[in-house]
C-alpha cells in the first residue's frame, strides 16, 4: 500500500487494531501448514497438507480439509520446482528480509523463495488464501521481498545476470488459466520499481501524502480516510446532468466494466470497514445520532431434543424422517402430509429453536423495538 499511498503507514494508526484478524485467520493457518509440510519436504522427508487435518495452526485455528486443501495446491507447485533443480539451491520459508537500501525501516516475512546461484534465478512465492485474484506482474509487495533477497544474499554485484519468477498461488481465486500466475522478469527490470519504493519509503516518513485506488481495499484505515472518501464521493458526484446516451463500443463498454468493478470493489471494502466501526460504537455508547440500530436475525431452525425422538415424532404425522441422515426442521415439514401439515407446525415449536443470528445495521425506525411502540 505505501509504494502508492504514502500516508499508509501513519493511516494504519488510526485504524481499529483488530479489524482485520476475522478475515485472515483462514489464510494465516494454511501459511502455517504449507511451511510445516515444505520444511519437511526440503529436509527429504514426505509430507502432505492432509497429514494436518485436525490439528492446531499457531494463531489456535483447528486445521479443516478447506484450509489443507488451498495450501497443498501452493506445496505442490513449490515442490514441482524443487524437483525440476539439478543443482544446490537455497531456500528460505516465511523467513524475515531487510531492505535497507529502500529505508531503514523496511522489512518483510516472505513465504517462500529459491535461489539458484547455478542458473541465477529467484524464485517467489506468494501464497493467497483468498477469492480475489493478485497479479503478480508489477507485484510491489513482491519486488520488495527481492530487494531483500539481493541484500541477504549479497548478489547486488552480479544482479546484471539475474532473472526473477514471481509465482502467486491462488486456489480459490478460480481462473481458467489455474490457481498459479508467473511473472518472469531480469532482475535490473525491477529498477523503476525500486526507485518508487524509495521515493515512497521516504516520502512517508518525512511529507506523508494519501493516495487513492484499488489499493484501498486493503487498508485497515479505509473507514476513516478522508481522500477514501472523497474518492468514492467524486464518483457519485454527477447528477441531473442532461439527458444523453453513449454510443460506446464494446471494448470501451468492457473497460468502463472492468473500472466499475474496482470502484464497487472499493466502495464494499468501506461499506464495511463503516459497518464495523459504527456496530462497535453502537454497542459501547448507543450510536446516538446515527439513526440506527443492531439487530440480530435469527439463526437457521435446528431440532432441540434428541434425535431419536425426532423420528418417533415423524412417525406421528405419517412421515418417515429415517431416511434421511441429517434432517432439518423444514425438510422434515416437506416430507408430513398435506393434510397434517398445520397440526405438525403447532407442535414442533415445541421441539425445536432458532439461534442467534448474526448482528447487523438497520435502521432504528424499522428495530423490532421501534415497530413495537409505533403507533398507528
Amino acid at each position: 500500500m505505501w509504494g502508492v499511498c504514502s500516508g499508509a503507514p501513519l493511516a494504519a494508526k488510526h485504524a481499529p487494531a483488530d479489524r482485520w484478524d476475522g478475515r485472515t485467520e483462514d489464510g494465516t493457518a494454511g501459511h502455517w501448514v504449507a511451511a510445516e509440510v515444505l520444511a519437511l519436504l526440503r529436509d527429504g522427508t514426505p509430507s502432505a497438507c492432509d497429514d494436518y487435518v485436525g490439528q492446531t495452526a499457531e494463531n489456535g485455528v483447528v486445521i479443516d480439509a478447506h484450509i489443507a486443501e488451498g495450501a497443498q495446491v501452493y506445496v505442490d507447485d513449490v515442490a514441482e520446482v524443487m524437483d525440476q533443480q539439478a543443482t544446490e539451491y537455497d531456500m528460505l520459508i516465511e523467513e524475515r528480509v531487510d531492505m535497507p537500501r529502500i529505508h531503514a525501516l523496511n522489512w518483510g516475512t516472505l513465504d517462500l523463495s529459491i535461489v539458484s546461484r547455478a542458473t541465477a534465478t529467484i524464485w517467489l512465492w506468494d501464497y493467497k488464501g483468498g477469492h480475489r485474484f493478485v497479479d503478480a506482474r508489477h507485484n510491489l509487495q513482491l519486488i520488495d521481498y527481492v530487494e531483500g533477497l539481493v541484500e541477504r544474499l549479497g548478489i547486488a554485484a552480479s544482479a546484471a545476470h539475474w532473472f526473477v519468477r514471481f509465482r502467486i498461488v491462488q486456489p480459490f481465486a478460480y481462473r481458467e488459466s489455474g490457481p498459479v500466475v508467473e511473472w518472469a522478469v531480469r532482475l535490473p527490470e525491477l529498477r523503476p520499481f525500486l526507485e518508487q519504493l524509495k521515493r515512497q519509503a521516504v516520502e512517508s516518513q518525512t511529507n506523508p501524502t494519501l493516495t487513492a485506488g484499488l489499493h484501498c481495499r486493503d487498508c485497515p484505515a479505509n473507514g476513516r480516510c478522508t481522500t477514501a472518501k472523497e474518492f468514492l464521493y467524486a464518483w457519485g458526484d454527477y447528477t441531473r446532468r442532461p439527458y444523453a446516451m453513449d454510443g460506446m463500443s464494446a471494448p470501451q463498454l468492457a473497460t468502463e466494466r472492468k473500472l466499475l468493478q474496482d470502484m464497487l470493489s472499493v466502495g464494499k471494502d468501506r461499506l464495511a470497514a463503516i459497518d464495523d466501526d459504527l456496530t462497535a460504537r453502537i454497542q459501547t455508547d448507543g450510536g446516538a445520532g446515527t439513526g440506527l440500530a443492531l439487530q440480530a436475525g435469527a439463526g437457521r431452525e435446528v431440532w432441540r431434543v434428541p434425535y431419536e425422538q425426532v423420528l418417533a415424532f415423524g412417525q406421528q404425522f405419517g412421515a418417515d424422517l429415517k431416511k434421511h441422515e441429517t434432517i432439518t426442521p423444514q425438510q422434515a415439514r416437506a416430507l408430513v402430509p398435506k393434510a397434517l401439515k398445520l397440526a405438525f407446525d403447532s407442535v414442533v415449536k415445541n421441539i425445536t429453536k432458532r439461534p442467534v443470528g448474526s448482528l447487523k445495521l438497520i435502521d432504528a425506525a424499522d428495530s423490532k423495538t421501534a415497530r413495537a411502540f409505533k403507533k398507528d
